[in-house]
């Protein structure tokens, strides 16, 4: 069981510009949890929408094996496309890079690396959308080993289905 979380504050710069400033929580009970600390500036055209974040990554797990029980931090950036159908479906492509630990401690993060629970960098494309109190998300993605090195992606088929009371 998860649960997500997200506060935040939004400007208006222009009609067809956003700054976003979000914490979004991500909690898997008994396992662990990570929290984006985002900066999103956003751009709208017409059914068109770029986005581009930056930030720092908050990750840790609830037994204590990475760093002694000390969170990871990192810094990420990222962007995101999004081609809205119609009213209720949109097509999007994004992907983000997450650098090393602050603390450059990569071979003790291994519980959470390469773990797609958890922040990672990689690409996305799929189609998200909401009808009446369901909110959907699929697509396929790849996990990309930007800590080592190694160029050998992970593909995954992601999907995520919302449904609100």
């Amino acid at each position: 069981m998860s649960f997500l979380s997200m506060n935040g504050q939004e400007e208006q710069m222009s009609p067809n510009f956003i700054f976003q400033q979000k914490n979004i929580e991500q909690e898997y009970i008994g396992v662990g949890y990570y929290k984006y600390y985002n900066n999103a500036l956003s751009m709208r055209s017409g059914n068109y929408k770029v986005t581009l974040n930056a930030g720092i990554v908050e990750q840790g797990l609830y037994d204590g094996s990475s760093l002694g029980g000390l969170p990871i931090l990192q810094n990420y950036v990222g962007v995101e496309a999004e081609y809205s159908l119609n009213r209720w479906i949109a097509m999007y492509v994004n992907g983000q890079y997450v650098d090393a630990p602050f603390y450059n401690a990569r071979s003790e993060i291994t519980d959470i690396y390469m773990n797609p629970l958890f922040a990672q960098s990689g690409y996305n494309m799929g189609f998200r959308g909401e009808v009446n109190t369901m909110k959907f998300d699929l697509g396929v993605g790849s996990l990309n080993d930007t800590q080592y090195n190694i160029s050998a992606p992970k593909a995954r088929l992601n999907m995520k289905v919302l449904i609100g009371f």
